[in-house]
């Protein structure tokens, strides 16, 4: 079941997510012809997190797959293109802000650029700074200029902070200070471990928390935000008027399943999920 829930309120803290299982993975990756109402933008890899790109027509989403990478998705002509890594990227490192980052990404971990949850931070005259969880040869927290004023919109790789052993980075969320907060959803085994997720995140144990970097005091866990697989989170919690409405729910399909993130677009939510070679677009319910 694919089921999509809608916040009546921003709300800040951690969100622990069960996925369901979806029914078996064909070999050749499924049409990409509507089902019913429901449209499709292929050509993903895993489109984990998606981020509207304030005054345009974009979308970045993220890759959790094994290619990687980070794209761009005009919601206008409903089309898809590597963002980075790609021939137009460029780098050019913060030191300033980002002084204990070694440096660009390099083989492997460019070129399979892995990356989860992604958080946009609004900026000024089109220019904004993207937030990326990557997993690689370094666990870490990667940041981007993204310039909307070019067409298609261009990528700066801006810096890094490499997160402590053995948090499990998943999503990630601007603070005020230059800093962010990022969830440890499933601390990372030692080498030669023996893969997949831990079992105490598979017996819905505690075994994270959320954690925040500032620039002049490095890395700190918060207190008492310890939950059984910390996944997302997003800014500034009001608990006491919080609710949640369902507003799509349809059955698990070979199209997508394991949804992990949705956003509004015009009349349409799109949807993404860890798995698959695409975003969903469903008509909004208050539009029908």
């Amino acid at each position: 079941m694919v089921a999509i829930l809608r916040p009546s309120v921003v709300a800040l803290g951690v969100v622990a997510v069960a996925l369901g299982v979806a029914s078996q993975i064909h070999a050749q990756a499924p049409s990409c012809e509507p089902i019913g109402e429901i449209r499709f933008v292929c050509g993903q890899d895993g489109p984990e997190d998606l981020v509207v790109v304030p005054g345009s027509p974009w979308l970045v989403a993220s890759a959790y797959g094994a290619s990687g990478g980070l794209f761009a998705i005009n919601t206008k002509e409903a089309s898809s293109t590597r963002l980075f890594p790609s021939a137009t990227a460029t780098d050019l490192l913060d030191r300033q802000a980002y002084s204990a980052c070694p440096g660009p990404l390099h083989g492997e971990d460019r070129e399979h650029f892995r990356t989860h949850g992604l958080y946009l931070k609004e900026g000024r005259r089109g220019v904004h700074t993207l937030y990326a969880v990557h997993h690689g040869g370094r666990e870490s927290v990667e940041l981007f200029e993204l310039d909307t004023r070019k067409t298609p919109i261009a990528i700066t790789w801006i810096g890094c902070v490499v997160a402590p052993d053995p948090i499990g980075l998943n999503a990630v969320v601007a603070l005020p200070d230059d800093g962010f907060a990022a969830t440890n959803f499933d601390p990372r085994q030692p080498p030669g471990g023996r893969g997949g997720f831990s079992s105490a995140l598979t017996a819905g144990e505690r075994n994270g928390e959320v954690w925040e970097w500032h620039p002049r005091t490095g890395w700190a866990k918060v207190p008492g935000s310890e939950a059984a697989g910390a996944n997302g989170i997003i800014g500034r919690i009001d608990p006491k008027t919080m609710t949640y409405t369902a507003i799509v729910n349809q059955p698990t399909n070979e199209r997508l399943s394991a949804a992990t993130v949705a956003v509004q677009v015009g009349n349409e939510l799109w949807a993404g999920s860890f798995r698959g070679d695409r975003i969903a677009r469903y008509p909004s319910p208050a539009n029908k």
